[in-house]
């Protein structure tokens, strides 16, 4: 009995919801995808006014066995709407970023000596 007393005791420090018993110390699943998505907002925010000087990039990894989860889909396109809503920002693939910093920083790669 007590065991479940302490169970259901736990909250998130977020929102108060209960935790689930086999949830890890810490936040709800719908606090945990919110807390993600304010960091990679405060990422990008930084790199965006750090690139009034120079350019910036920020490269997300996004395994398919992890944000392929439908929970996790909504997270991401508020990120993305969030980035895509400011001025100048680009979203290229690998290719045409290679293709890009080709064209532009040539200088920048060192001869084939091989």
């Amino acid at each position: 009995m007590s065991e479940t007393v302490t169970h259901l005791s736990r909250r998130c420090p977020r929102c108060g919801r209960h935790l689930p018993p086999d949830a890890p110390e810490g936040l709800c699943a719908p606090c945990l995808l919110t807390a993600g998505v304010e960091t990679l907002k405060v990422c990008f925010e930084q790199l965006y006014s750090e690139g009034a000087a120079s350019g910036r990039i920020m490269n997300l990894g996004l395994h398919p066995h992890v944000i392929g989860q439908p929970h996790r889909i909504g997270a991401l396109r508020e990120f993305i709407d969030h980035a895509a809503a400011r001025k100048d920002v680009w979203f290229p693939s690998r290719e045409e970023l290679a293709a890009w910093y080709l064209e532009h920083s040539e200088s920048h790669i060192p001869s084939r000596a091989w």
